[in-house]
């Protein structure tokens, strides 16, 4: 699922990615790049505020994760 749903993100394909990723996030939840590809397909489709919480819950599981901290800042 998840590799499916970043296929879907670099066709920009943003719904069929939230889709996928939140599958993906649902069988595991500890893949700080998976939360960020999903807080990635939020953030594309406007709801920086949810994608803003995946983005710290990737965070929270690597704090070192460069991806979620420039992502952060895009919601900003």
């Amino acid at each position: 699922w998840g590799q499916l749903g970043r296929l879907y993100l670099l066709n920009r394909d943003y719904p069929r990615a939230q889709i996928a990723l939140e599958k993906a996030v649902e069988n595991n939840p500890g893949e700080a790049n998976l939360l960020n590809d999903l807080g990635v397909s939020y953030l594309y489709q406007g709801k920086t505020q949810k994608a803003r919480d995946l983005f710290d819950a990737a965070m929270e599981v690597d704090p070192q994760y460069a991806p979620s901290l420039f992502n952060i800042a895009l919601c900003y």
